[in-house]
């Protein structure tokens, strides 16, 4: 199964198994590129699995994110 990097302007990194980035939180994303799970961290390939999606948002280090509870979206301003 592929998954799908992708950015935008609240989180610096998102992986999602589906390219079409359905399941991530609202947002512009822009979709970087096809890859591999055997290149991802395997915390975050299986919380895909589980989830459909993992993100990182800046502030926090990516080893606490994929082992951490679900991120939500940023609180809004």
């Amino acid at each position: 199964m592929p998954l799908y990097l992708f950015t935008n302007a609240q989180f610096s990194l998102a992986v999602c198994a589906d390219g079409e980035g359905r399941g991530l939180p609202p947002g512009d994303w822009t979709l970087l590129k096809e890859v591999d799970p055997a290149e991802i961290d395997a915390a975050i390939v299986a919380r895909v699995a589980a989830e459909g999606h993992w993100y990182y948002r800046p502030g926090r280090s990516p080893a606490d994110a994929a082992q951490g509870a679900a991120d939500g979206p940023p609180p809004e301003k």
